[in-house]
């Protein structure tokens, strides 16, 4: 993929266990997380390219998705 966009609470897998595996998989794809949390420095903790803080614009989600493809 070009590009992963992943919710930070999942229903089924811990979400940060999923970001590891994908990162094992796919070390050079950047990885968004969306959240309604505020994460300070979560980015950094877990190696992710963004957080995408609820509720998001499109105008948001576009700039985001222009910087990462």
């Amino acid at each position: 993929p070009d590009l992963i966009i992943i919710d930070r609470y999942m229903p089924i897998i811990d979400d940060i266990e999923y970001i590891k595996n994908i990162k094992q998989k796919y070390l050079d794809v950047p990885i968004i997380l969306t959240s309604g949390s505020y994460l300070k420095n979560f980015k950094e903790e877990i190696n992710i390219s963004e957080v995408l803080m609820k509720p998001y614009s499109f105008e948001t989600v576009q700039s985001i998705l222009e910087r990462f493809l």
